[in-house]
């Protein structure tokens, strides 16, 4: 992993445009890791040079801990983070999330005030969210990204994203995301749908 050419794809496509970096702490043999030094010196990079929100996600499956995962969370260009809510197959893999590690990232989320970006993979994910939100009471407006297309989840197909929203809170932002994207009809769909 090269912080410098990571660094530098992520200023072009801010400079095309994007908004927002969705980074996963790793080290340079591109392992997750707890270790910030190349997550830093790529943040610190694309921050000298453009204006964009930076978003860590801790939901990535690994051996790391949510504790570990959590780290990045402190860092002061950070943000967002996403938020997992429910364990599920992901391809060939399970990813475990247990209630205690949404807890623990929650506690995170309000201490940092990191704004978090619910994911979700399935309609209770909604439902998931609710109770922790009941409970944590975060200070920010929702924002929810649908993620269709990963092998083993809910295809990526407009009736799947109907689905999801008819279960959106009318005040929620929300976006869209797909795995194994071959073309833009479903990002077309999602923008006409409110994405």
């Amino acid at each position: 992993l090269d912080p410098k050419k990571v660094a530098q794809d992520i200023i072009q496509c801010a400079k095309a445009g994007a908004g927002e970096l969705h980074l996963h702490p790793r080290d340079r043999f591109g392992r997750l890791t707890d270790n910030l030094e190349t997550f830093r010196e790529i943040v610190d990079r694309v921050k000298s040079q453009v204006d964009i929100v930076v978003k860590v996600s801790p939901g990535a499956s690994s051996q790391l801990t949510m504790e570990q995962k959590c780290v990045p969370l402190r860092y002061p260009d950070v943000e967002m983070t996403s938020m997992n809510m429910t364990s599920m197959n992901f391809g060939r893999q399970v990813r475990i999330v247990n209630p205690e590690d949404i807890d623990y990232l929650s506690q995170e989320i309000i201490e940092t005030n990191t704004i978090p970006e619910v994911e979700l993979f399935d309609l209770g994910d909604f439902y998931t969210f609710k109770m922790i939100d009941e409970i944590y009471k975060f200070p920010f407006k929702h924002l929810f990204n649908i993620g269709l297309g990963h092998e083993g989840r809910l295809p990526a197909t407009p009736k799947a994203l109907a689905a999801f929203l008819q279960f959106m809170p009318e005040d929620a932002v929300w976006n869209y995301t797909e795995i194994g994207r071959r073309d833009f009809k479903m990002i077309t769909a999602a923008i006409g749908m409110g994405a």
